[in-house]
């Protein structure tokens, strides 16, 4: 049975789950608090914040299902205070979008650009690319505003790895969205896969660049990788 360890800091312990449906409601408040009004990409389209929570509560709610998030509970509290949102990706699936995510696509079109951009940074399929039939994404890096630079972060990041070996997945993938998440995953050791300027991208149907009020360091997308080792 997969376990994750205690860990310690001078201001708090954490301990470290598998998030589950009963978690839900909190891993989505978490979210739409301490990650979703911080997303540089929709920051720049100006995204209007109840359109951001339809679309990350969907989200969290998605990935909880597959039973692969990671989530930091204070031990004094059993308060979450970070999670990992993790989506599990099979080759056979396809490219299938399941039937809400495409009624909230069609909802809010800000989120045509948006897929266009992440297509244009992937560039490859992925999956021939790292010559596997499944990949596990790591999505919506979140630690409570008041738990943060105390390493919670790169730990999630590290349970999730544990997790995903665990359940048979070799390759790690991640799409860091600030300049911190970036930080630490070099600082794990991530392979830089593709990178992109968005001050310099074009959008193919529009002509124009919605991101071009995107800064340094937001402007640079980068996917990031690694190989789990046994």
């Amino acid at each position: 049975m997969l376990t994750f360890g205690e860990y310690q800091t001078e201001k708090a312990n954490f301990y470290f789950r598998i998030l589950t449906e009963d978690d839900l409601a909190k891993a989505q408040q978490l979210v739409l608090t301490h990650y979703s009004t911080k997303e540089q990409l929709r920051v720049s389209l100006n995204v209007p914040r109840n359109q951001l929570n339809a679309i990350d509560s969907y989200r969290v709610k998605s990935y909880i299902k597959q039973n692969a998030s990671v989530g930091a509970f204070e031990s004094k509290t059993g308060r979450l205070v970070g999670v990992q949102m993790n989506k599990l990706v099979m080759q056979a699936d396809g490219n299938e979008t399941d039937k809400e995510m495409k009624q909230l696509d069609a909802k809010y079109p800000w989120r045509s650009p948006i897929r266009r951009l992440m297509t244009k940074l992937y560039r490859v399929d992925l999956f021939q690319f790292f010559e596997t039939d499944r990949l596990f994404w790591m999505h919506m890096l979140t630690v409570h505003d008041e738990f943060t630079r105390l390493g919670l972060g790169q730990q999630l990041v590290i349970n999730s790895e544990k997790l995903a070996k665990y359940i048979g997945y070799s390759i790690t993938v991640t799409k860091p969205t600030s300049a911190y998440s970036t930080k630490l995953v070099k600082n794990l050791n991530y392979s830089f896969t593709f990178s992109l300027d968005v001050q310099e991208y074009v959008d193919d149907v529009t002509g124009e660049n919605p991101f071009r009020a995107m800064t340094y360091p937001h402007n640079i997308l980068s996917l990031c990788h690694r190989r789990l080792l046994d």
